[in-house]
């Protein structure tokens, strides 16, 4: 490729060093003296925001050049001078990237237009304090994509993007939460950080998507394929045996907070690892520092095991107290009524329609109340009731799948086999009633619409 004029202005700026740029810098040949509101300035950014505009990157250099060096003072139209200059230069970068065939000529310009880009970005946050979010997020963004091949660059997006998470929190942008992550990724699969560190990043930026999923707004579908992505990338290494290994480490080490220990053992129960030993060790840990649900639901099921029912209700009672979330409570309330039907205290019917009016879509609760319905059937003594009783305990699995999809198969098993048992419509037609009629069920005190095997 050769030195295009673009180019060739691109390196005559390099060799300035460090630019001022709030004070003019050194070498920057033609000088203006006096505040920015000079012809001269003015004429030059309404040149540079036209070819900007235009996209035509190569006219706009030499003006660029000029206000860079002389016109930024920190008003708001002279934001210009950053933003548009970092498109111009990104331009640059992404030609050099397509047009370059020889390798080194290509790693040295990109690398010459990279600095001069991080030093903009750079300038801007001191000319301007309040884009220091979007300027840390934009030099770990091109730092990730167009210095991957350098490893210690891997490093510096990772604090690019580590100081505009900190600096955002809940602001921070959903691209931000991806490339960090991705930035992680990498350097995990070269040894270039632990995995642990990895898993703690994800917990950390998994906190700022849900809160910006709960706000709603305008990037709703941004953030939702931001937490399908960010999961589906974290699946291999959030399996119990990575997980394992890392938090015994950390257990063993000690000095956890209450926080990073509720989130170990609501992984490690998420993730299927509720009967290993560091799950237990955790929660007993985080039990003896702050009780939360997820250890004393912990606790609940160590002396369930032991067939102590009335205890692990307790305990199950003490969890539903401390759990913030609706589906949460739902879940335990279940446990509760699973303990009520072995032996302990309460109504089972009353915990499952509690864990019903807790979360509607849970549908392992319509699962669980379609066989309290069917225990009741068993001793139902009229014949057509209990037939017509079958129709509610379908209607349940029915519902059951309905709002959740994954019990599906274990339910249209259930339906297969107690459809069956459906009063005959030659039944039905001697109780002068017909299909589609309603019907209350007296052994269950519920009302059905009936249906009727044809013989």
């Amino acid at each position: 490729m050769k030195l295009t004029l673009t180019l060739t202005l691109l390196l005559s700026f390099l060799a300035l060093g460090t630019v001022n740029a709030q004070n003019g810098g050194k070498n920057c040949g033609e000088k203006v003296q006096g505040a920015y509101d000079t012809a001269k300035c003015k004429a030059q950014l309404s040149v540079f925001h036209s070819y900007v505009k235009q996209k035509s990157y190569r006219d706009a250099w030499q003006s660029w050049r000029y206000l860079y060096c002389n016109c930024s003072n920190g008003e708001a139209v002279q934001e210009w001078i950053y933003i548009g200059g970092s498109q111009m230069i990104i331009d640059s970068i992404k030609t050099i990237v397509k047009t370059v065939e020889d390798k080194e000529q290509k790693k040295t310009l990109r690398n010459a237009y990279y600095d001069t880009l991080m030093m903009v970005y750079t300038n801007w946050m001191k000319v301007y304090p309040g884009k220091e979010v979007s300027a840390y997020s934009y030099m770990g963004l091109y730092t990730y994509v167009y210095q991957n091949d350098i490893k210690a660059k891997w490093h510096d997006a990772k604090k690019y993007f580590e100081k505009s998470i900190e600096l955002g929190g809940n602001k921070t942008s959903y691209q931000t939460v991806s490339f960090y992550l991705s930035q992680l990724q990498r350097m995990c699969k070269y040894k270039e950080l632990d995995t642990a560190t990895w898993i703690d990043a994800y917990f950390k930026v998994s906190d700022i998507v849900d809160f910006n999923l709960s706000e709603g707004g305008k990037y709703q579908d941004k953030w939702q394929k931001t937490r399908e992505d960010i999961d589906a990338m974290m699946e291999p290494v959030l399996q119990c045996d990575q997980l394992i290994p890392i938090y015994d480490q950390k257990l063993e080490k000690g000095g956890l907070t209450p926080e990073e220990l509720n989130k170990m053992v609501t992984l490690l129960k998420r993730k299927g690892c509720g009967e290993s030993e560091t799950y237990r060790k955790a929660a007993i840990t985080l039990c003896d520092l702050k009780p939360t649900d997820a250890c004393k639901e912990f606790l609940g099921d160590e002396v369930y095991k032991e067939g102590k029912y009335s205890e692990a209700q307790q305990y199950y009672k003490e969890a539903i107290e401390l759990a913030e979330d609706n589906a949460r409570k739902s879940d335990l309330n279940l446990k509760m009524a699973d303990c009520a039907l072995k032996g302990g205290g309460g109504s089972a019917a009353s915990y499952v329609n509690t864990a019903i009016s807790l979360n509607p879509n849970n549908g392992k609760a319509y699962m669980l109340k379609a066989s309290l319905y069917l225990s009741t059937l068993k001793n139902c003594g009229d014949a057509f009731d209990k037939a017509c009783g079958y129709i509610a305990v379908v209607d349940l699995y029915n519902k059951a799948k309905s709002v959740d999809p994954t019990v599906a198969d274990a339910c249209n098993s259930k339906i297969a086999t107690y459809s069956k048992y459906y009063p005959k419509c030659g039944e039905v037609f001697f109780k002068t009633m017909k299909e589609g009629d309603s019907y209350t069920v007296n052994c269950l005190g519920v009302t059905v619409t009936i249906k009727c095997i044809k013989e």
